[in-house]
């Protein structure tokens, strides 16, 4: 039998987590953070199997077929052009959004098509709402000279 050589130790990654408290949410040069409690952009995947009429023809492939875009945020209709406002008054219409999960740190921006935030909710409580906005094409670093890679 031929010795099988030890594998090599692998290099630890270190790793800085995100922690969200203190993000960004601009459109229109507006920053809507302070109305917002969540963003995400999230990747929309879809896999795919073959199987062939052996135990072992197994094949898959996984894909990204499309980005949406996540926002819960607390309703506001009395301020003037306060997120649910522009929502409503937009729907439809397509805007760029960037988004710092941590302000200073990594931008990015994404194209968006507008849908109105629900109106009202619980009683007791703030009303809130989600949207998930359809992203045009990915998600896009933004650069030191301010545009998307």
């Amino acid at each position: 039998m031929t010795p099988v050589a030890p594998a090599a130790t692998p290099t630890v990654v270190d790793v800085k987590p995100v922690y969200l408290d203190n993000s960004s949410l601009i459109m229109k040069s507006l920053d809507y953070a302070a109305a917002a409690s969540k963003i995400s952009c999230e990747p929309q995947t879809a896999t795919a199997t073959f199987r062939g009429m052996k135990r072992n023809a197994r094949f898959t492939h996984t894909s990204v077929e499309s980005w949406v875009f996540n926002v819960d945020f607390a309703q506001d209709f009395e301020t003037a052009g306060s997120f649910s406002t522009v929502l409503h008054d937009n729907q439809g219409k397509t805007e760029t959004i960037q988004f710092a999960p941590v302000e200073g740190g990594q931008l990015w921006e994404v194209d968006v098509q507008l849908v109105p935030g629900g109106i009202g909710g619980q009683v007791g409580a703030h009303a809130t709402s989600s949207i998930s906005l359809g992203v045009q094409g990915e998600p896009r670093k933004v650069t030191a000279s301010g545009t998307g890679s």
